[in-house]
């Protein structure tokens, strides 16, 4: 589904951004992208309540991932990304990149689908890494444990199986975990 999909995706009701979230940054006229091994902020201080929950889900879609891929794919968690665009120098930390022999794969894990997700893989991350890896066709997946409430709007979006997404494509992968 490309972007226009969407974002027409995200016009049914109940499906769309919340007014009250920060909206992902969008990659306009990208100059520059290139990993950094030095992350821009301070390490964050000890997560707590929902916050943990969503990093401890985080954590076991990586050791999941490992499953479904061969043993010799290399699984990167958490990479940073510098980045320099009309907007100025910005910085974008995917959860995770696979760099499997057909593809790259790009997984955001979410505990609970949020819209903002698909433009964070489509508008950020896709490009950049699209600027750092261009000759690797992209697989982008989000992963969840929760649907919410507007299940029949992500419905061509949803994938049993991860083996089931395609390059230049973009799925939901409803996992529990």
């Amino acid at each position: 589904m490309g972007r226009a999909g969407v974002e027409q995706l995200l016009q049914l009701p109940g499906a769309g951004v919340r007014p009250n979230r920060r909206q992902p940054r969008k990659v306009l006229d990208l100059k520059c992208a290139a990993f950094t091994t030095n992350p821009p902020f301070s390490p964050p201080r000890r997560a707590r309540g929902a916050k943990l929950k969503g990093l401890r889900y985080e954590r076991r879609v990586g050791k999941w991932l490992h499953t479904q891929f061969p043993a010799d794919t290399k699984i990167v968690h958490g990479p940073w990304i510098e980045f320099e665009d009309s907007n100025g120098v910005g910085f974008a930390q995917p959860d995770y990149l696979v760099y499997a022999e057909s593809a790259l794969w790009i997984i955001e894990a979410k505990l609970t689908h949020v819209p903002e997700a698909l433009l964070q893989l489509q508008g950020l991350y896709s490009p950049l890494c699209g600027d750092i890896c261009p000759d690797s066709p992209q697989v982008l997946v989000e992963v969840t444990r929760n649907l919410g409430v507007n299940v029949g709007a992500l419905r061509g979006l949803l994938i049993e199986e991860l083996d089931l997404a395609r390059p230049g494509t973009i799925s939901i992968k409803h996992w529990i975990g």
